[in-house]
């Protein structure tokens, strides 16, 4: 399924038997700043019952300080609901954004979907 998140922001959802996988991309460069991305993660996860979340950007996208803030909230949100929040094959560009946040430790960068739901740890 694809959802016009904001002006200019798209985002695909597939589903897997107890997790949600989101990816995000930014369809135009006059997309909006300040996506409502954690609002609209959120209330796909409840209409689906699923608190299981892997979340990853596509190649185009900067991982801005709004976006880390959005996924902090969601990685929150599903803690709180017994769930996971889990990061997948983000660039190393947007790895390194996580790495100055000093927010690396929270969210490991998982190497694909299928390790982020097996929790294997990427080794670096």
């Amino acid at each position: 399924m694809i959802i016009q998140l904001a002006n200019g922001w798209t985002l695909t959802v597939d589903e897997g038997p107890e997790w949600l996988f989101f990816r995000l991309s930014k369809a135009s460069a006059d997309a909006t700043l300040e996506p409502p991305l954690a609002a609209k993660i959120w209330d796909c996860a409840v209409h689906n019952g699923r608190h299981r979340l892997v979340f990853e950007l596509d190649d185009q996208t900067m991982l801005t300080s709004y976006l880390v803030g959005q996924m902090v909230l969601l990685h929150k949100r599903a803690e709180i609901e017994g769930g996971v929040f889990r990061v997948c094959r983000l660039s190393e560009y947007a790895y390194t954004t996580l790495r100055i946040m000093k927010m690396a430790d929270r969210f490991p960068n998982y190497r694909n979907r299928e390790d982020a739901v097996m929790g294997h740890l990427p080794t670096n």
